[in-house]
């Protein structure tokens, strides 16, 4: 499946739901993309910000970490490569598991 195909196959999040939270950089997102459309086939309720955010916004990188926060978002799952592992949106979206509210909403 082609990157334009790929994008038209991602659904927005329930966010009123359980949640998995997908963490990657954009420069991953082949595979990324291709793995979530296979998750949300299989019936998981997945967060991408693809198929979430208004990247038009100013706000949209703090509605990515507030995603991360909801009550609803049960697992984080961050691609691992080296492109993430340098990425400032991939750190802040790390980072965001850690902040007091995030562990009070989930502790």
């Amino acid at each position: 499946m082609d990157l334009t195909e790929l994008h038209s196959k991602l659904l927005p999040c329930d966010m009123e739901s359980p949640f998995v939270f997908v963490s990657y950089c954009s420069k991953d997102k082949e595979l990324v993309w291709s793995d979530v459309v296979e998750l949300q086939e299989s019936g998981y309720n997945v967060w991408i910000d693809e198929a979430n955010l208004d990247k038009r916004k100013p706000s949209w990188k703090s509605d990515a970490l507030e995603a991360i926060s909801n009550f609803n978002c049960e697992i984080l799952l961050f691609y691992v490569s080296k492109d993430s592992l340098t990425s400032e949106p991939c750190y802040n979206e790390l980072e965001q598991t850690r902040n007091e509210a995030t562990l009070a909403t989930h502790n």
